[in-house]
């Protein structure tokens, strides 16, 4: 069994809940049609892996089956409890900036793209990890200051390309210390 989603034209806000009650079925594929859309995903996993890619086309690979694909919409909100979290960015030349979403103390961030490569995403803070993938371009990356809770080890892996990191430029970076 699948499931497609294709909302059409208007704006419209989609919610999807638990996640572990789908795994019966082989594809999720969601489209947000025309206009302005949002994706909210609310549940509970180990790991979460976001993918970008140069198409417009996005998957959230959730450890368990199935995956979600996804396109059209033009904000993500992840609030997806997990341990681990890996946002692999597009081929394109990136320009992304990782920061607080503005209410310290919240346990979110966004990932927004600077040159609108992919949705921006906001997420709840993963408890072990956080992960940044680049693409095979030459790709900027800005962290900001974190949310307060952010308490997660953060990775960077630049993979091919020239990347640049600038670290807080919007005044101090606090980043979780052990």
């Amino acid at each position: 069994e699948a499931l497609d989603l294709n909302t059409r034209g208007g704006n419209d806000d989609v919610t999807i809940g638990d996640l572990s009650t789908v795994s019966d079925l082989s594809s999720i594929d969601l489209d947000g049609g025309a206009d302005t859309d949002s994706l909210t995903i609310n549940s509970t996993i180990t790991d979460l892996t976001i993918t970008f890619d140069a198409g417009g086309n996005q998957s959230l690979d959730l450890g368990v089956n199935p995956a979600i694909e996804h396109t059209n919409f033009e904000s993500l909100t992840s609030n997806i409890d997990t341990n681990t979290l890996t946002f692999v960015l597009t081929s394109l030349a990136d320009n992304v900036t990782l920061q607080d979403t503005g209410s310290n103390n919240d346990d979110t961030s966004i990932l927004t793209s600077n040159n609108g490569t992919f949705e921006s995403t906001t997420f709840t803070s993963p408890n072990e990890s956080f992960a940044l993938q680049t693409g095979g371009n030459d790709d900027i990356i800005t962290l900001e200051t974190l949310d307060t809770l952010f308490d997660a080890n953060i990775t960077i892996d630049g993979l091919a390309g020239n990347d640049t990191v600038t670290l807080g430029t919007a005044g101090n970076l606090d980043l979780p210390q052990d």
